[in-house]
């Protein structure tokens, strides 16, 4: 009888304990198993297109046609056709002066600096023009026109030099700060036009 009282209280303290517990609580839920901290990137989801992932990831974009997830880039322009922007114009065109009569002798020469433009107006009539060249010229270069039969005669510093029938040559070793005279020899009514510069 003693010992049946005694298996008695004790079922009642332990009915007593255990109400107010679940059956997980006391003997633990068996589908849990022990699980270690998942994976950030498997956690957030599958990876969105353009390589930004879903729930908080950014998509940077452009409207350029750049490739998604990338810093959009301009479209290259095409080259100038004046890199620098220095475009040089042509030099102009040198001014022509007119002959002054009375300029048949050398003495009377008619200066002048780039071109020089006169008539002759009487059989072997002469028209002399003259110029100076620099002090750091080496070459001499001669352009001429005319209308008739011309021929020329340089002068160095009043020294003549061979005559030139019926052309001129184009070019010739300068004298630096010499002066250069012209005489145009016509052998009928002509017109002529001489260009002179140095290098």
């Amino acid at each position: 009888m003693q010992r049946g009282r005694i298996l008695l209280a004790c079922s009642f303290l332990l009915i007593t304990a255990c109400s107010g517990s679940e059956n997980e609580d006391l003997f633990g839920d068996p589908a849990v198993t022990d699980q270690k901290p998942s994976d950030p990137a498997a956690a957030s989801g599958p990876a969105a297109p353009g390589g930004a992932a879903q729930g908080g990831g950014t998509v940077t974009s452009s409207a350029t046609g750049s490739t998604p997830g990338q810093a959009g880039t301009p479209a290259s322009t095409p080259p100038s056709s004046d890199p620098g922007g220095t475009k040089t114009d042509p030099p102009p065109a040198a001014t022509c002066v007119k002959e002054i009569e009375p300029n048949g002798t050398l003495e009377k020469a008619t200066s002048f600096t780039a071109c020089i433009a006169g008539t002759i107006e009487a059989s072997r009539a002469s028209d002399f023009s003259e110029i100076v060249a620099p002090k750091t010229a080496k070459e001499i270069l001669i352009k001429h026109e005319e209308s008739g039969r011309v021929s020329y005669r340089v002068y160095v510093n009043g020294l003549s030099l061979p005559l030139y029938m019926p052309d001129l040559p184009t070019s010739m070793t300068a004298a630096p700060g010499a002066t250069y005279a012209f005489e145009a020899i016509g052998e009928d009514a002509a017109t002529w036009k001489l260009e002179i510069s140095f290098q």
